[in-house]
C-alpha cells in the first residue's frame, strides 16, 4: 500500500507549485528526504524548485527522485514514460486550493516550503500540522 503525497513550494506571488509522489508520503522518510534535499539554507528552495519541476514522483530514494516523465529509466517492467502533460507541476491560486488537489490524488501528507521559510511544513490528512523532527524522533522511540 502506497502512502500517497502532494509536495509544494510557495511562490513569491502567493501560489503553490506542486507535485505528486506516490510512495512513502510519511513524514519519517519522505519529511527527511526532503529535509535534507540541501543542508545550506540558501540553496533549499533552488533544490525544491528543482524536485518540482521534474514533475510527478514516484518514489525518492538517497535523495534521487523517480520521475514518472522519465519512467522508462527505472520501471524494471519496461514502461514508458508518461506524458508530460499528465505529470507536469500543478499551480494553486490558494492554500484552499492546495489542499483540494492533496484530497484528489489522496494524499495522506502535504509538504510545503513557505516563500520565506527555511524548512518545510507538514500537514497531516487533517490539514494538522505536523513537526517532521518530532515525527520522526517519536516514531523511533515507539
Amino acid at each position: 500500500m502506497s502512502t500517497r503525497s502532494r509536495i509544494a513550494i510557495q511562490l513569491d506571488t502567493g501560489r503553490y507549485l506542486s507535485v505528486y509522489c506516490h510512495l512513502d508520503g510519511y513524514p519519517k522518510y519522505l519529511g527527511h528526504q526532503l529535509e535534507t534535499l540541501s543542508y545550506k539554507n540558501s540553496e533549499k528552495r533552488e533544490k525544491a524548485f528543482d524536485l518540482i519541476n521534474g514533475g510527478d514522483i514516484s518514489y525518492i530514494e538517497k535523495g534521487k527522485p523517480a520521475y514518472y516523465a522519465k519512467r522508462g529509466e527505472w520501471d524494471l517492467h519496461g514502461a514508458g514514460n508518461e506524458p508530460w502533460e499528465d505529470v507536469k507541476p500543478h499551480t494553486s491560486n490558494n492554500f484552499q486550493e492546495l489542499m483540494d488537489v492533496t484530497d484528489d490524488c489522496n494524499g495522506a501528507y502535504l509538504y510545503v516550503l513557505y516563500k520565506d521559510a527555511q524548512e518545510w511544513t507538514c500537514y497531516n490528512s487533517d490539514w494538522k500540522e505536523l513537526n517532521i523532527w518530532s515525527e520522526y524522533i517519536f516514531q523511533e522511540v515507539a
